[in-house]
């Protein structure tokens, strides 16, 4: 029975050592594993921050190109308005010589009726 125990033992005892040792393996490769992936986490955080730097001078060139946009779209629309009141003060010149027109033929037909009617009396009394 002694004898019995003893292999009984011994056997246990190696199986204990096997499980020992497959354990010790399985906790090598676990540990390999984490630092492969913590390795891998850090790369990627490097690569995360890169990213947001690139994000923050775009997001930063971004709002410049709006702003210059924005100042050139209020540029153009004061430049634009500028024109428009070239082109009415232009409009509004042109009428008033239009106006000057109109007024000198006016007189200068009155002046022709005027003329008219003292020929037309000349000739009457020609006639008569």
């Amino acid at each position: 029975a002694h004898q019995a125990s003893r292999k009984s033992a011994s056997a246990r005892h190696e199986q204990l050592e096997t499980d020992l040792s497959e354990s010790a393996t399985d906790i090598s490769n676990l540990h390999r594993t984490v630092d492969e992936r913590s390795s891998k986490i850090a790369e990627l955080e490097a690569h995360v921050n890169m990213l947001e730097e690139e994000h923050e001078e775009t997001m930063g060139k971004l709002r410049r190109v709006e702003d210059i946009a924005a100042r050139e779209r209020a540029r153009a629309d004061s430049n634009s308005s500028d024109a428009l009141e070239a082109q009415v003060a232009a409009w509004k010149e042109e009428a008033d010589k239009g106006r000057r027109a109109v007024l000198e033929l006016e007189a200068e037909r009155g002046e022709l009726q005027e003329s008219c009617a003292k020929l037309a009396k000349q000739v009457e009394e020609l006639e008569a």
